[in-house]
C-alpha cells in the first residue's frame, strides 16, 4: 500500500566559517587572474541506463557516457518486477547481482580490470574493487557504508539454490531478498585513474573511447533488469569575475 511521508525540519542551524579578506586583498587577487577568469577543480557524476535481458550468456551493454577525465566507473542492477521481498522490496533503491559469473568494463578496447572478475565465486574481490573505485586504498582503515552481507545479494532466479548447498557454483555468502531496513547493495566499481592521486584531470580520457560493460550470466534470472552505469568525473569550473558567469567543463 502506497504511503506518504512528510518531514518537517525545525529548531536547526547551520554552522560555517566566513572568511572576509577585504576589498583591497580581493582586488589584488583578481588582478592575478588571466582574462579575469578563475578556475576551480571539482568532482561530479554522470549516469546512463540500459536494459539487461533475463537470459543466460554473454552480454555487452554500452554506457552512453563521454568525458575527458573519468576517475571511476560503477554499475548497479535493478530488477524490473513488482516490489516484493524476493524481487527487491525497495524497488530501484535495491541493487542485485543478476547471477553474473564474469564482469568488467571495456573502454576503447581495453578491459578494466584486465582479467574479468567472477562475483559469484569471488565476491570479496568484487567488493574490494568497488571500495578502491570509491577511493579506499587502505582496506584496514576504510569504513564502508556497504556491508558484505548486503553486498552479496542475488537477483530472483528459478532452478538455482541460494544457500549453503550450492557448493562450487557460488560462494556461500550469497543470498537473496531485501527489506526496508536491509537494502540490497551489490554495486560493481572499478578505479580507472591514470594517476592515482588527487589532481586535476587524473582520470581516463573517454571523449572518443566508448565505455561498455561486458558480462556473462551463469543462469537466466527470473526478471529482466535495468543497468545503471555511473561515472565519477573530474570537472573544471570557470568563473568569469566580470560577468559572473560560471562554465562547467568536463
Amino acid at each position: 500500500t502506497a504511503c506518504t511521508v512528510q518531514v518537517t525540519l525545525s529548531n536547526f542551524s547551520l554552522q560555517c566559517e566566513y572568511v572576509d579578506i577585504g576589498l583591497s586583498a580581493l582586488s589584488m587577487l583578481d588582478d592575478t587572474l588571466k582574462d579575469g577568469k578563475s578556475y576551480i577543480h571539482g568532482t561530479t557524476y554522470r549516469t546512463s541506463s540500459s536494459s539487461y535481458p533475463a537470459s543466460a550468456g554473454t552480454t555487452s551493454l554500452l554506457c552512453g557516457i563521454r568525458a575527458s577525465s573519468v576517475k571511476s566507473l560503477f554499475c548497479r542492477f535493478v530488477q524490473n518486477a513488482a516490489a516484493s521481498t524476493t524481487n527487491s522490496s525497495n524497488g530501484k533503491y535495491d541493487s542485485v547481482n543478476p547471477i553474473l559469473n564474469s564482469i568488467c568494463f571495456n573502454v576503447g578496447g581495453i578491459k578494466y580490470p584486465q582479467t574479468p572478475i567472477n562475483p559469484l565465486m569471488q565476491p570479496s574481490q568484487s567488493f574490494r574493487e568497488t571500495q578502491m573505485a570509491i577511493g579506499s586504498f587502505n582496506n584496514s582503515q576504510f569504513q564502508s557504508c556497504i556491508t558484505p552481507t548486503q553486498y552479496c545479494k542475488l537477483s530472483a532466479v528459478t532452478g538455482m539454490a541460494q544457500d549453503l548447498t550450492v557448493g562450487g557454483s557460488q560462494e556461500y555468502s550469497w543470498n537473496k531478498g531485501s527489506s526496508p531496513a536491509s537494502q540490497s547493495q551489490f554495486i560493481f566499481g572499478e578505479n580507472v585513474e591514470v594517476v592515482a592521486r588527487r589532481g586535476l584531470l587524473s582520470g581516463l580520457n573517454c571523449t572518443s573511447a566508448p565505455i561498455f560493460v561486458e558480462m556473462n550470466t551463469a543462469s537466466a534470472p527470473t526478471n529482466g533488469h535495468t543497468m545503471y552505469c555511473i561515472a565519477m568525473l573530474d570537472q573544471v569550473l570557470v568563473h568569469d569575475i566580470h560577468s559572473g558567469d560560471i562554465q562547467v567543463r568536463i
